[in-house]
């Protein structure tokens, strides 16, 4: 390249010298060396990333010839795009330390933004990687979280808010008519120590209790009518959110 040029889809060429079938590439950046590799059988080489902005200088040469006469080109400053977050989303139930992803947006460093029931609980910055594991296991409850990039260009859009549950319970069964000692079971967690059981019949509170089960059988028959029932979770770290309502009705 020479001239001012774009960050994206450089590639440096070179003529073919006849007596060479390596050649040595040699770059500088601002006055300071960015890179020199052996590049073999070819006479092009392309980066596998953006380049920086700067002033660049270039020079090849073949094994056993002169350097070329100096290249230069510029790029203009530029500031990451926009993160794409990846991962975690939905419900969590495998583990309360999940791995937080996202997809390269040309930052050198990454701020991650987590709210936890729509209050701020962590935020902080990470170096030159596209993943982060909290230090300790986090709160059963309902999150959302955010990444933006920074490079020495400038700071990157926020990403789009992706939204996770952690150890939020599924309520399974039943479901429809069922019987009048029907046994409620729901999806659980392995770090969730208590379920939070909380029972409606035709449309007023018939029962609320504690179990340390993901399961429950009336001691007596329920007598008849629509019963709607929901779990909430806890921990040592925390009350987890209310699953959504699972509905049975007793003829």
């Amino acid at each position: 390249p020479e001239g001012s040029v774009a960050p994206t889809g450089l590639v440096f060429r070179w003529t073919e010298d006849s007596a060479s079938a390596d050649y040595m590439l040699w770059i500088v950046r601002d006055g300071r060396k960015y890179d020199s590799r052996w590049i073999s059988g070819a006479t092009s080489w392309t980066p596998n990333q953006q380049l920086p902005s700067g002033n660049y200088q270039w020079w090849v040469r073949g094994e056993s010839t002169p350097w070329s006469r100096e290249a230069t080109f510029s790029i203009d400053p530029y500031g990451p795009g926009q993160t794409q977050v990846t991962a975690p989303s939905g419900i969590v139930n495998t583990t309360d330390m999940p791995t937080f992803s996202w997809l390269d947006s040309g930052g050198s460093w990454y701020q991650i933004w987590v709210t936890r029931n729509s209050t701020t609980y962590t935020s902080m910055w990470v170096n030159g990687v596209l993943a982060y594991v909290p230090p300790s296991a986090m709160a059963p409850g309902d999150y959302s979280w955010w990444v933006r990039a920074w490079n020495r260009d400038g700071m990157g859009l926020w990403s789009n808010a992706s939204s996770f549950s952690i150890g939020k319970a599924i309520p399974l069964t039943p479901s429809g008519a069922t019987t009048p000692t029907p046994t409620l079971t729901w999806q659980g967690a392995p770090f969730i120590t208590w379920y939070h059981l909380w029972i409606q019949k035709d449309g007023t509170t018939y029962s609320e209790f504690w179990v340390n089960t993901t399961t429950w059988t009336p001691s007596s028959p329920l007598s008849s009518g629509s019963y709607r029932y929901w779990i909430q979770t806890y921990n040592a770290n925390g009350y987890g959110s209310w699953s959504s309502p699972m509905s049975f009705d007793v003829p």
